[in-house]
């Protein structure tokens, strides 16, 4: 019985011992520093350091803690420019819950105070070199800080071997400072090496000709050598489509006068692949969708395919040849053939078939579209009325633009698009018409990144008789009505007419990371005679950025009409 006794005891004992432990626990406070940035690398600096968890913390440890705060709250200051902090500190308790304090004064940032940097090698004359060296940040006068000063040494180094200088490097890297009289030497020197250009291509065996594989290099022999010019090269034969994977090896061992040979190593695709889905949209309701893609017909790189998209409002079946161009990236020849049926609204109907041919390049900046359409259709206005049968051969061009950095997720950025096209009936056409459609869409960051402003376009006129716009088949009328256009509204439910005029504004907010949340409003209509009746959609939008572009669901009100009904839309993929 004394045995369990003591057992008891000492199991007791042993308990209080442990919850004694378990009870203490660390809190590290920093005043002095208002910088945000700054403070939050010396907490994170403490808590690291802080390697035990806080429940298992002896005293002994927290005093081994905060004896050691002072010199990692100096390292954590140190990249920011201050180097000579003046800290006072205090370790108090309230029972088992300890904090430590820490009052920091920064003091004045260090400032260089002779920047050494030199550019030596034939590359001390290059102007791409000089031009950065004129921009780095560190010179002597400059507040130093690690962040500013491998941004001096990046800009230097990458500009150097983007410029062909492949071999450059650093062989003085130093950084001298006296705390004591706060000064700061810096001692950089960057040898260029000589100067590399890019040699002959070669590509292995591939079912694709070399004469166009040729056409999508981005630099002619003897052009700088550079690493990214080279991935570019790379990316724009996967983006091909012929090729599984694509591995640019740049042969400097076989290099002769600099010009380094480059071997182009190609896995090919698969000849041939088919997709199927079935979707939703708010406008067109249920989709089935089907294709069947011959990435390549021939050794030219000809492409074919065969589409088709089943809803309650457009269906269609497409065939499309497609010839590569003289920049085959941008550049492309296509005939296409499309079968179709439009039901846009109520009892409105058409269907018809279409033959296109169309070239389009990229010039000056723009993506341009020159083409003539060969249409044959028949349509009717309404159930009571007969159909009409429409034959227009229809010449016309696109201009179109896009101005931004990743396509996919847009901070800023803006896209401008310009078509023109009509007929004759001294042509073979049944109508008279010329057709001019303008769009614009400007996304910018608003008063800081987490808000932006999106505003946006679009106007249509058509020229034509008053008394022949029911000559005017309706695949060639305007319509407005979608998320795409005007919110609230069914889709294409607002029209046929002749004229279309769209304005939006809207205004959206960062939630948490990818997660935005908007107000718009949406205005205009589609008509055939001025003045012009406004219609208004107005609501909410939620925004969530993922990989294939933003995933939009909005909540709109058509506030001019009847009812003022609400409705939900939603959209994904590219903004611009």
């Amino acid at each position: 019985m004394r045995k369990i006794s003591v057992l008891l005891t000492l199991c007791v004992a042993l308990c209080c011992t442990t919850q004694a432990l378990a009870a203490l626990s660390l809190k590290n406070v920093i005043t002095g520093i208002k910088n945000k940035k700054v403070l939050n690398n010396a907490l994170a600096r403490l808590k690291i350091n802080q390697e035990h968890n806080n429940e298992t913390l002896t005293k002994s440890e927290i005093g081994e803690f905060f004896s050691e705060g002072p010199k990692n709250i100096e390292a954590a200051v140190a990249p920011y420019g201050y180097f000579n902090p003046t800290i006072k500190s205090n370790l108090s308790n309230r029972g088992d819950a300890w904090t430590a304090t820490y009052d920091v004064e920064l003091g004045p940032k260090l400032t260089v105070t002779v920047a050494n940097i030199r550019i030596m090698g034939p590359g001390n004359i290059n102007k791409h070199i000089t031009m950065a060296f004129d921009k780095v940040p560190l010179k002597t006068g400059a507040v130093f800080t690690t962040e500013h000063y491998d941004k001096t040494k990046d800009l230097l180094i990458d500009t150097a071997h983007a410029a062909g200088f492949i071999d450059a490097k650093y062989t003085i890297d130093k950084i001298t400072i006296n705390p004591s009289a706060y000064t700061c030497v810096l001692d950089l020197t960057l040898q260029t090496g000589p100067r590399y250009y890019f040699g002959d291509v070669s590509f292995s065996p591939s079912p694709i000709s070399d004469s166009l594989l040729k056409r999508y290099i981005p630099f002619k022999t003897g052009d700088p050598y550079s690493t990214t010019t080279l991935t570019d090269f790379q990316q724009l034969l996967s983006q091909s489509g012929y090729f599984k994977s694509v591995i640019a090896n740049p042969e400097k061992d076989k290099a002769v006068n600099q010009q380094i040979p480059i071997d182009m190593q190609l896995t090919r695709n698969k000849q041939k692949f088919y997709r199927v889905g079935i979707g939703y949209g708010t406008g067109t309701g249920p989709r089935l969708l089907g294709s069947i893609n011959w990435r390549w017909v021939n050794k030219y790189g000809h492409k074919f395919s065969l589409n088709t998209m089943l809803s309650k409002i457009n269906n269609a079946l497409t065939a499309q040849y497609l010839i590569p161009g003289s920049k085959p990236s941008t550049d492309q020849y296509t005939i296409t053939g499309t079968h179709f049926t439009l039901a846009p609204y109520r009892t409105q109907k058409s269907f018809g078939n279409r033959l296109s041919l169309a070239d389009t390049f990229k010039l000056w900046g723009w993506q341009q579209t020159y083409q003539v359409d060969f249409l044959s259709e028949r349509y009717r206005f309404s159930s009571n009325a007969g159909y009409n049968d429409a034959r227009a051969v229809i010449p016309g061009f696109t201009w179109r633009r896009v101005s931004t950095g990743n396509i996919l997720k847009i901070t800023k950025g803006s896209m401008f698009s310009m078509n023109w096209r009509g007929a004759s009936r001294h042509a073979g056409s049944t109508v008279n018409f010329i057709q001019t459609n303008w769009q614009y869409k400007w996304v910018h960051p608003l008063f800081t990144k987490n808000f932006r402003i999106i505003l946006r376009g679009q106007l249509g006129y058509t020229f034509i008789n008053e008394n022949s716009i029911t000559k005017l088949p309706l695949s060639l009328q305007f319509y407005a009505g979608g998320i795409y256009s005007m919110r609230g509204y069914n889709y294409n439910s607002l029209g046929p007419g002749r004229y279309l005029m769209i304005g939006s504004g809207e205004i959206q907010r960062r939630i948490v990371g990818n997660l935005w949340v908007g107000t718009f409003v949406d205005e205009g209509n589609v008509f055939n005679n001025f003045p012009i009746d406004p219609q208004r959609g107005m609501g909410l939008s939620l925004i969530y950025q993922t990989p294939v572009g933003p995933l939009a669901i909005s909540l709109a009100q058509a506030s001019t009409k009847k009812g003022k009904p609400l409705k939900f839309q939603f959209s994904i993929g590219p903004e611009l």
